[in-house]
């Protein structure tokens, strides 16, 4: 991985202070404070597996639909 266990923590603390950075922004704050350059994609790849996934419902059932 690209992003080690201390640069995953940087970035989840910076998600909670700044919910509102772009990709780029979070990419130069791990690069400023951690030293780990890194592309915004990485970026938006590491902010994805960090975030939680939506609630899905149980397995096998199916939602009506209306026709």
């Amino acid at each position: 991985p690209k992003l080690d266990q201390k640069a995953t923590k940087l970035l989840l603390e910076d998600l909670q202070e700044r919910p509102w950075a772009t990709h780029s922004q979070r990419a130069e704050f791990l690069f400023a404070v951690g030293g780990v350059r890194v592309s915004e994609a990485t970026v938006c790849r590491a902010v994805g597996r960090l975030r939680r996934s939506r609630k899905k419902g149980p397995k096998g059932l199916k939602k009506e639909t209306s026709s």
